[in-house]
């Protein structure tokens, strides 16, 4: 038996990828039961996108959602969510399971559970727990007390050493820069490539047909993705705009930190939770570029989710050079877009579109369709299956 396990997340929050690492567990292990554990909301957003359901059930455990401003019941969810670990910890034990994997956790949850299985009883039980954007905190500065403890508590668990732990991260850059600064081990550390969506695929019309140039942000906007300069974007073009000559938008959820440079030239979706999901794609499905505005110290540890659901939908991108970006332009034999020196020049770029036309265009969907081939599921599941017979 496997457990699958998410303590962290509810309702429909990174739904999509603990879909796809279920999808790979079923997968790689075909001879055994897959056991879940995760909040009931979180269960029913995957349980109807998984094949070969047959062989999966699923527990329900208590998992609180996080509320801005609410820091005792912040302090709450943590504590529940160490207890969580301790009674799957527990039980893997009594039911001989083969493998525990967690699709993420909190810093401080993440190193309780080193400090749980070091108990000798519990060191033979393999785990396997997913890493995501938790590791930029180990680049940030400047910010708050509790991130600096969650910084220490993510960089006690790297370097803490069990031989039937391993972590996983979705990107070879993330794996290869954690090595390098010797953050971790590199027996300990396992890497796929950050999955996209592929039934997003079958949604895509035939670009060549839209005639607006729409430019878009795709995913959550907030300054930790210097999303204020998108809005920027739009204003610079306000003529165009009005015109009807460009339009901005925006798919995901608008935080309110960049409240102050909100204008009337970017379209988006009021709402203080999570974008519907239909309504997510159709807003992505309007876009004729999707556009990053992403620097190294942001986004350097962090694999683009929403840079695969432009690659999923088929949208040429418009990027800020960063380590990332010019690492998906690399894998291209033909552009998929525009890689840009600074955001003054992704200006003038986006400005000579709406005002020349984007001859090359056609040249950028063959590039996202090569990086769509690279990024397929069944080249991810034959990276996941061959680390899985290594380890």
């Amino acid at each position: 038996m496997v457990y699958f396990c998410e303590m962290n997340k509810t309702h429909n929050e990174h739904a999509f990828i603990n879909g796809k690492l279920l999808q790979l567990v079923i997968n790689s292990f075909q001879k055994h039961a897959i056991h879940c554990h995760m909040s009931t909301s979180h269960w029913g957003e995957l349980s109807d996108n998984i094949n070969n359901d047959s062989k999966v059930d699923f527990s329900a455990i208590t998992v609180l959602e996080p509320k801005a401003k609410r820091k005792i019941r912040w302090v709450i969810k943590i504590v529940v969510e160490c207890f969580n670990v301790i009674r799957v910890i527990r039980r893997a034990f009594k039911n001989g399971v083969s493998l525990v994997f967690f699709s993420s956790m909190s810093p401080f949850a993440n190193y309780f559970t080193h400090l749980w299985v070091r108990l000798p009883r519990y060191r033979h039980i393999k785990i396997i727990i997913t890493l995501h954007g938790e590791l930029q905190l180990l680049r940030s500065k400047n910010v708050k007390q509790v991130d600096r403890i969650y910084a220490i508590c993510v960089r006690k668990a790297l370097q803490a050493k069990f031989p039937n732990r391993k972590f996983l991260v979705l990107n070879e850059l993330i794996k290869g820069k954690l090595i390098e600064d010797k953050l971790i081990d590199p027996s300990s550390i396992l890497e796929i490539p950050h999955p996209y969506d592929d039934k997003y695929k079958h949604a895509v019309f035939n670009k060549h047909q839209v005639q607006e140039m729409a430019f878009g942000h795709i995913g959550t906007a907030k300054l930790a993705k210097n999303s204020h300069l998108f809005f920027d974007l739009a204003k610079q073009n306000a003529e165009s705009v009005t015109s009807g000559k460009a339009i901005f938008l925006i798919s995901g959820q608008v935080f309110p930190d960049i409240s102050p440079f909100h204008n009337g030239f970017v379209e988006y979706i009021s709402s203080l939770t999570l974008i519907d999901a239909k309504k997510y794609m159709e807003q992505c499905l309007r876009m004729r570029y999707a556009v990053f505005l992403y620097l190294d110290d942001q986004y350097e540890m962090v694999s683009s989710g929403a840079m695969m659901d432009a690659i999923a939908f088929g949208i040429p991108l418009i990027s800020i050079k960063n380590a990332y970006s010019e690492y998906l332009f690399g894998l291209c034999n033909t552009t998929p877009g525009i890689l840009c020196e600074s955001y003054d020049d992704m200006a003038n770029h986006v400005q000579r579109l709406i005002l020349n036309g984007d001859a090359h265009y056609a040249q950028y969907l063959f590039g996202i369709q090569e990086l769509q081939a690279y990024f397929s599921f069944e080249r991810i599941q034959d990276m996941f299956d061959s680390q899985m017979i290594r380890s």
